[in-house]
């Protein structure tokens, strides 16, 4: 057979073209594709954060964007919490915490007496007006402001029914029994209750984070149930996965999502009580009521 130049210009670009294709392609098959952070990921998942747990860097700036975002955006109750975990933990942006709160205007303020009551909590010689007691109407706030003052006053005769009742009916009253006990242990208080009582009540808040799914109406009573079994000392029965779950699920101006926005402060406080806790891990802390 006789072979024309051009045969043989053709014969010698398929060559180079076949031995390119075997050093370059078996590479390109064989490579894994690379995560956001710059790590492979084994499962080919690529989404942002996808098995990966979360760094100390990436806790401590969780727990900074919180904080920045708190320093503006929080409601008075919000600023009791900011003030225990400022004496907690020693939080400087929050030293100011109580300072914040006695700006509030209690006389326009629809609250008005509970704030009044429930400044307790950073001032233990806390003075507030004759009938304020009687004007708190809000079910957790009738729960909790008896183990508040149960070192003054003691605790009312059908204080454990209302406990056992509030643990019955669950989501934000249960969470509330739980606050309520923590707060007349540290008041030295005593109250009468069914044994195994506490220890329930510990599984039946733990129960509520895994019990709601993970969407935003449920976020915030999930996040609650976490943050008050570490203020109880029980944060054991929190699932890491969960902690990682409110790592991931911050938003870029530091909050965490609430069904209504103008409540996004007591999702972050909350988030930011548990996360504190869990970035700052010990065998005891400080109260939470001052002393």
């Amino acid at each position: 057979m006789k072979f024309t130049k051009y045969t043989i210009l053709l014969i010698a670009v398929v060559c180079i073209v076949a031995i390119t294709s075997i050093l370059v392609i078996p590479p390109l098959l064989n490579s894994q594709p690379e995560s956001p952070n710059g790590t492979e990921d084994p499962s080919g998942n690529n989404e942002p954060n996808g098995n990966t747990e979360p760094t100390e860097a990436d806790i401590q700036t969780v727990i900074e964007n919180a904080i920045d975002y708190l320093e503006v955006h929080c409601e008075p109750y919000g600023l009791l919490f900011l003030d225990a975990m400022y004496r907690r933990f020693g939080v400087p942006e929050f030293a100011n915490a109580v300072e914040r709160y006695d700006q509030t205007n209690t006389d326009k303020h629809p609250e008005g007496a509970a704030l009044r009551v429930f400044r307790r909590v950073v001032d233990r010689d806390n003075q507030y007006r004759d009938g304020d007691m009687n004007s708190i109407y809000i079910d957790i706030d009738l729960l909790t402001a008896p183990a508040l003052y149960c070192d003054k006053f003691g605790l009312p005769e059908n204080y454990p029914d209302m406990l056992q009742n509030a643990v019955d009916t669950g989501d934000y009253l249960l969470t509330h029994a739980l606050l309520a006990l923590i707060w007349i242990e540290e008041n030295g208080c005593e109250v009468t209750l069914p044994d195994g009582f506490v220890e329930q009540t510990y599984s039946d808040v733990a129960g509520l984070i895994e019990y709601y799914p993970a969407m935003t109406p449920y976020l915030d009573l999930r996040i609650e149930a976490a943050a008050f079994l570490y203020l109880a000392g029980q944060g054991d029965l929190v699932d890491d996965d969960f902690v990682e779950y409110v790592l991931e699920t911050q938003l870029p101006d530091g909050s965490w999502d609430n069904t209504k926005t103008e409540y996004r402060w007591h999702t972050t406080v909350l988030a930011l009580v548990l996360l504190l806790h869990v970035e700052n891990p010990s065998v005891s802390y400080a109260p939470m009521l001052a002393q």
